[in-house]
């Protein structure tokens, strides 16, 4: 099922050269009783091709494979803070 991303952020790698683009997903989904909540998929993925925050991006999720990573960072506090972020794969 294609589906079309926001692209949120992107970045250029200095270590590849590729940019790293910050992809969204937005629905809303309908809890029934509980009301209507809406809901984000986000993805990152990294490319040869630069696109620019606002644009819209057509993908097949089922071409890549979904790979989690971790990103540390330091949060408001001076804590460390790790997220879990999910990265495109061509299969």
């Amino acid at each position: 099922m294609k589906k079309e991303f926001k692209v949120e952020r992107v970045t250029k790698s200095e270590k590849s050269g590729n940019f790293v683009t910050k992809l969204v997903y937005e629905t809303v989904v309908d809890l029934d009783i509980l009301g209507m909540k809406p809901k984000k998929e986000t993805y990152y993925i990294s490319a040869p091709a630069e696109v620019k925050a606002g644009d819209t991006v057509e993908l097949e999720l089922g071409m890549f494979e979904i790979v989690d990573r971790p990103y540390v960072f330091i949060g408001e506090y001076d804590e460390e803070v790790t997220v879990s972020c999910k990265w495109l794969h061509l299969k």
